[in-house]
């Protein structure tokens, strides 16, 4: 069981690529969104905000919008306490509770963590200092600072699990279909 952690799940609805809303996609009978609000707390997550315009979900409109996924991230920190918060984005249906307690974890060696192959999931240490380091950010890119560069910004290691199976995203309806077979 990881320490305990807050949980973004970034839902704001952007996919050119899937072509629809992934967070409204069933997954196993119900919305992709519910299943990973589930697995988020499965894994102990004291509270979960969900980024994006999603009243039914308590979710909490970009302040940027269109500007990617460090700008929704900005927009949920002022809902958020001090400490351990994993970033999920809704995309990732096979995550378990396992690779979220390895993110949180390697949190006591490094501001933040993410797996090498990809900068999402992650994790990072929220206090003032990285509130101010993810505002400056944001403000000084009008596309949207990418999630690798936020993250270096923040001190993160990067970790090389030997299968990362779990970390496919479903990016496309081929994507979709390959992992909900």
């Amino acid at each position: 069981m990881a320490p305990e952690f807050q949980a973004i799940l970034l839902a704001g609805g952007g996919s050119t690529r899937m072509g629809r809303d992934k967070a409204l996609l069933a997954w196993q009978g119900r919305p992709l969104i519910e299943h990973m609000l589930d697995r988020l707390r499965e894994a102990g997550a004291s509270r979960v905000h969900v980024s994006g315009d999603r009243p039914a979900y308590g979710g909490i409109a970009d302040v940027w919008p269109r500007r990617g996924p460090v700008a929704g991230i900005a927009s949920v920190l002022p809902a958020c306490g001090d400490g351990p918060v994993v970033v999920v984005p809704v995309d990732l249906p096979l995550l378990g509770p396992g690779r979220i307690a390895e993110l949180v974890h390697a949190l006591s060696r490094a501001g933040a963590a993410c797996f090498a192959a990809r900068p999402l999931p992650c994790a990072f240490v929220l206090d003032g200092a990285a509130r101010a380091r993810t505002a400056a950010l944001v403000a000084a890119s009008p596309a949207g600072p990418s999630v690798r560069a936020w993250l270096e910004a923040c001190g993160v290691v990067a970790l090389d699990p030997a299968d990362a199976s779990d970390l496919r995203p479903c990016n496309t309806p081929e994507d979709f279909r390959a992992l909900a077979s």
